[in-house]
């Protein structure tokens, strides 16, 4: 979806479209026809036009009318920006510490030496007196941020084989791995680098990913206890890139990498900065529990959002995600959403359904805090 191009309409756009409109005491006239101007709908627009209405009257409409008012954003409440320091500006050292820190490398070397153990305890009678993992030793802090550097070392050169990397020949060498660490001491590590205890994975609700989530759920505190978005978020999915044997891998044409693992994210929308996420493991994804009961596009962004709630958050999704529904569910936590909605979505109003415009027409349907516009560019948006 974050590959198709869409048009989302702004706060400042929606501010714009409602002043254009309060200019004109009934801007829909040319829309309305006798059997809508019952006594009903008089006096809703009497109600809500009225100098002695309340906000709670306000608030409190459960249908659509064409007639509304400027919706003030709430009040942002939130402390944005980085929430750590470092030395150096310029070094990407210091960056990658603050979220690979010492508890994150310390649970690494506990679970490789940990699993270590256990597959020569589980073996030792299989094993061959000559066989290479009886020279194993217990890694530590230090090594295991040299073999993580080492790591990332290869995704920037690129060879089709561990042991061309610590090959003699000059012709596919690269030196630089031979000096930090033997070939050996890495086949060792990658063999016994480990996330959990297998001795505590269990059958049930979130099987799937139990080999990683750990790890997964230490890098996400980092993601969210080291930087706080401003205003302007947003929810989409990524893929990463991946072809093995998953029963969750994606296929999405749409993305660059067709095949993956998906991810549902919450990202800043001035800076890309993915402050949560989780992973789509199809029916066994973990959404939060207090969100089981609502659909799934509600779901997904009621779990992203969460933590974000009733701050004056705004946020922006596309279709898949949109709806009244949830809208009013955001609203109710002092959170304002905008966003593009299928026209097939339960409780979009029947005059934006039903409405033909011609080209740079609109119309606008209010209800609370919400309104749903529709305008016509080339097609209608």
């Amino acid at each position: 979806m974050s590959g198709l191009k869409r048009k989302v309409v702004s706060l400042d756009e929606v501010n714009a479209i409602l002043d254009e409109e309060s200019d004109n005491d009934n801007p829909f006239d040319d829309e309305s026809t006798s059997s809508e101007s019952s006594s009903d709908e008089d006096i809703e627009e009497t109600n809500f036009s009225s100098d002695a209405e309340s906000e709670d009257d306000f608030s409190l409409r459960t249908d659509w009318t064409t007639r509304g008012r400027e919706r003030d954003p709430f009040a942002f409440v939130a402390d944005p920006g980085v929430k750590f320091t470092v030395e150096d500006k310029e070094n990407p050292l210091e960056y990658f510490e603050k979220y690979f820190d010492d508890e994150i490398i310390d649970y690494l070397v506990k679970e490789a030496n940990r699993f270590a153990n256990q597959f020569i305890d589980e073996n030792v009678e299989h094993l061959s007196p000559q066989s290479r993992v009886h020279k194993w030793f217990d890694t530590c802090a230090s090594e295991m941020i040299v073999f993580i550097g080492l790591l990332i070392l290869q995704g920037i050169d690129s060879k089709c084989d561990n042991s061309m990397y610590f090959s003699t020949r000059e012709s596919v060498s690269s030196p630089f791995f031979r000096k930090i660490m033997s070939g050996r001491r890495f086949d060792f590590l990658h063999k016994f680098l480990h996330l959990v205890d297998n001795t505590t994975i269990q059958d049930g609700p979130g099987r799937k990913l139990a080999k990683i989530k750990p790890v997964s759920d230490l890098i996400l505190k980092k993601f969210m206890n080291n930087y706080i978005p401003s205003r302007n978020v947003s929810v989409d999915e990524s893929l990463l890139g991946w072809k093995g044997n998953l029963s969750w891998v994606q296929y999405i044409p749409a993305k660059r990498k067709r095949f993956g693992i998906k991810f549902y994210e919450l990202i800043e929308s001035s800076t890309g900065y993915i402050w949560n996420f989780f992973i789509y493991t199809g029916k066994d994804s973990q959404y939060m529990e207090k969100y089981m009961d609502i659909p799934v596009s509600n779901r997904i962004v009621s779990s992203l959002m969460d933590p974000l709630l009733n701050k004056g958050y705004c946020l922006y999704t596309d279709n898949f995600y949109t709806s009244s529904t949830l809208a009013d569910s955001l609203v109710d936590e002092e959170t304002d959403t905008v966003g593009t909605v299928r026209v097939t979505r339960k409780d979009v109003p029947a005059k934006i359904k039903g409405t033909k415009l011609k080209k740079g027409e609109k119309v606008a349907e209010f209800r609370n805090k919400s309104m749903v516009l529709k305008w016509k560019d080339k097609k209608d948006v």
